[in-house]
């Protein structure tokens, strides 16, 4: 009996050790694995940088591009709001007499009027004549300095931005087609800009059928 429990002993002592060998050898190939796989993940970290370095530079060019693009269209908006405000202060200075000078056309408009009446054959008005032409040329200079221009359109082709048809008429012998034929009322600009068209009597266009 003594014998029995001496083998049962051994046999526990044993397993024991088969146990505490089986977990040194399990521990062991532990380590050697945890050893090989931390090589593996630092490879696999290492071929990721480049990577992840060219994405970080691709980012930083296109927001590099789009801040120059913003920067030219700043530019050119703040070059057109330069152009429009000096386009407007530039109108505003040509045509700032624009009222002023459509008050004097009935004046301008009075003395050709009188000058035409004067018969220039009759000595007894000569002084008035000479005396109402010399006032219109004064002030026909005066507002052309300041940019105003007489439209007297009379055989030039019909223009309708600076003319106005009041009737129109067969041409006449010799006369085209479309071309002003007699002047009611002289016209005016202002630094290019029409402020009264000219009334104007015009020459039918030519038909059709004679165009072709």
């Amino acid at each position: 009996m003594a014998e029995q429990n001496e083998n049962t002993a051994n046999n526990a002592e044993n397993v024991d050790q088969n146990t505490e060998d089986i977990k040194n050898e399990n521990a062991e190939t532990a380590a050697e694995n945890a050893e090989t796989q931390a090589p593996e993940a630092d490879n696999a970290q290492t071929e990721d940088a480049p990577a992840s370095a060219e994405a970080l530079t691709l980012v930083i060019n296109d927001l590099n591009k789009k801040l120059k693009e913003a920067d030219l269209r700043a530019a050119a908006e703040v070059e057109n709001m330069r152009k429009r405000k000096d386009k407007e202060i530039d109108d505003a200075k040509k045509y700032a007499i624009s009222k002023f000078a459509g008050d004097l056309l009935p004046v301008i408009d009075a003395l050709e009027k009188a000058l035409a009446s004067i018969d220039p054959s009759d000595e007894a008005f000569q002084n008035v004549r000479e005396g109402v032409n010399l006032t219109l040329k004064s002030m026909m200079a005066t507002v052309t300095k300041y940019g105003m221009e007489q439209l007297d359109p009379i055989d030039q082709p019909f223009d309708p931005n600076t003319q106005h048809a009041i009737q129109m008429i067969d041409a006449p012998e010799g006369k085209k087609p479309n071309t002003v034929l007699q002047v009611f009322q002289k016209g005016y600009n202002l630094n290019g800009r029409n402020i009264r068209p000219a009334m104007v009597v015009v020459a039918k266009p030519a038909p059709l059928d004679e165009k072709v």
